[in-house]
């Protein structure tokens, strides 16, 4: 991974402290070419927020130019690339994290919205956040690989 894009915070969680604990030095460095022997290879990490505000360290996503936008978004992928990491529910011990690919996301939207019946004409009512698996690939990626529609339940 080259490049992390996060949020500052979630509900009590500060990103940007996680990150400073993981690379103390991250505010003395170029935030276009970060140096860390226990990361070598991530070289930004890009703040999704909606003010312009600076941080020592992090880019924002906001104050850069398309160009250098679409710059952090090309990169060579192949299908079994690790893409998510999604978590289980912890029902018969503590949760466990699985590692899925794009194969994997995209093949299971597919065959979902298949033994479902979604077509053109599906509207899927989505109450679950978007990090939940039904929410992701259940509801939003079955919904587009069928060409369906989705309706937010907030």
């Amino acid at each position: 991974m080259s490049v992390l894009f996060l949020n500052d915070s979630f509900k009590s969680l500060d990103y940007l402290n996680v990150i400073r604990n993981l690379i103390p030095d991250i505010d003395k460095q170029n935030p276009h070419n970060l140096n860390n022997k226990r990361f070598p290879t991530l070289k930004s990490v890009v703040r999704m927020t909606h003010d312009s505000s600076s941080i020592a360290g992090f880019v924002n996503l906001k104050t850069l130019s398309r160009p250098v936008r679409a710059s952090f978004l090309k990169y060579d992928t192949n299908a079994h690339d690790a893409v998510n990491i999604q978590f289980t529910s912890g029902t018969t011990g503590r949760p466990k994290a699985a590692t899925l690919s794009h194969f994997n996301i995209l093949n299971n939207a597919f065959l979902i919205g298949n033994n479902c019946g979604y077509d053109n004409k599906a509207n899927i009512a989505l109450p679950v956040p978007f990090y939940h698996c039904f929410g992701m690939i259940l509801g939003t990626l079955a919904a587009a690989v069928r060409g369906g529609q989705i309706t937010i339940i907030c």
